[in-house]
């Protein structure tokens, strides 16, 4: 585990990604670290150019929020390991209707229990993580996770459906022969 991450005290719930306010719920994270002082939010990425949130700024300031910045991807799922509950405060709108949070694998893959917005994607898998559609289920299923992780094997169908090589076999499939070809 990297050394800034074992530092904070658990428990770590985190969020790995671009921190694009139309598409992170950043309210939602903020009313889970002013609510729950004792959870501690590890949030990894950098936020949009040109966006300056005023909800991200406040959360700065608050001492359960550790914003770490950008980070290799390579060295991901070391932070990963570390944490005690994976988040996908995603909002609801007609970007994220359009979007798979491919992250969502990746979190299973590290053995994170995920908490998620209830994304329209995410349907087809909800009995790998727990979906929420408001303020207080986000938390609940935060404790829910926190007590009670659910553990997916690594050998899961969906989580070797859904590796990264199976992914790029799937894509090239797609674009056929010549695709196949050039890669």
């Amino acid at each position: 585990m990297p050394p800034e991450l074992a530092a904070i005290t658990g428990p770590r719930l985190g969020f790995i990604g671009t921190l694009t306010d139309f598409k992170v719920d950043f309210a939602l994270l903020e009313h889970v670290a002013l609510a729950r002082p004792d959870w501690h939010l590890v949030v990894i990425g950098d936020e949009r150019e040109g966006q300056a949130d005023p909800v991200l700024e406040r959360m700065r300031r608050l001492d359960n929020v550790h914003m770490l910045g950008w980070r290799p991807y390579a060295v991901l799922p070391d932070y990963l390991r570390g944490l005690d509950v994976a988040l996908l405060p995603l909002l609801l709108n007609d970007h994220t209707r359009a979007v798979f949070p491919m992250k969502f694998f990746e979190y299973l893959a590290a053995g994170c229990p995920v908490v998620a917005t209830s994304l329209p994607a995410l349907a087809d898998f909800s009995s790998y993580c727990r979906l929420t559609d408001s303020a207080e289920a986000f938390m609940e299923g935060i404790s829910n996770a926190l007590t009670a992780p659910q553990v997916i094997p690594e050998n899961d169908p969906v989580l070797m459906e859904n590796n990264w090589d199976r992914r790029l076999d799937k894509m090239l499939a797609v674009l056929g022969p010549a695709a196949a070809r050039a890669g």
